[in-house]
């Protein structure tokens, strides 16, 4: 599941890719092997999902203007949606912080601009960037997309069975890039 969100990252208009480990990150590692992109290691993963988006955030270059967080357990998301809400940053002279919405939910990846990365270094325990995007409503620009997949995650065993039977067999058939 994290190698198809990679190559997917890797597929749009993203100049570089980072994925922040921490949890199994060896099996991470292996799973990524061959990969042109960046592996960043949180020591503090057990704290929660945003030192992880922190710990992404501190290894970014310097000259990064933005940043396309995708979740590994996001596999269903299309390329072409990473790819809008890229184009939508830039034809808002990266004013906006992009937020992907499908039949009006809002989901992931967000598109998160410089001017919020000193805020996303601060973050600490499970929170994310979601308090930071509801801070900055004014700033928030819902990308409406025809993809399911910004909703769709696999957080556990219950969610892997669903998408292994409307795979219709053993093994889930993720989307191609």
């Amino acid at each position: 599941m994290v190698r198809q969100v990679a190559r997917k990252a890797l597929a749009s208009g993203a100049r570089d890719v980072v994925v922040v480990t921490g949890y199994r990150s060896e099996t991470i590692k292996n799973a990524l092997a061959g990969l042109p992109l960046r592996i960043v290691f949180n020591p503090n993963h057990g704290k929660g999902m945003g030192t992880s988006l922190a710990r992404g955030i501190a290894s970014l270059r310097p000259d990064t203007s933005a940043v396309l967080v995708c979740l590994a357990d996001m596999p269903f998301v299309q390329v072409s949606t990473m790819n809008r809400l890229i184009g939508r940053y830039r034809s808002a002279r990266g004013q906006s912080l992009c937020v992907p919405t499908h039949l009006g939910r809002a989901g992931n990846p967000v598109l998160l601009p410089m001017r919020h990365f000193a805020a996303l270094r601060r973050l600490r325990a499970d929170s994310g960037a979601r308090h930071l995007i509801r801070q900055a409503a004014e700033l928030v620009e819902q990308v409406e997309v025809n993809d399911p997949g910004i909703l769709r995650d696999i957080d556990d065993r219950k969610d892997w069975a669903r998408t292994l039977k409307s795979a219709g067999g053993d093994q889930p058939i993720l989307p191609d890039l």
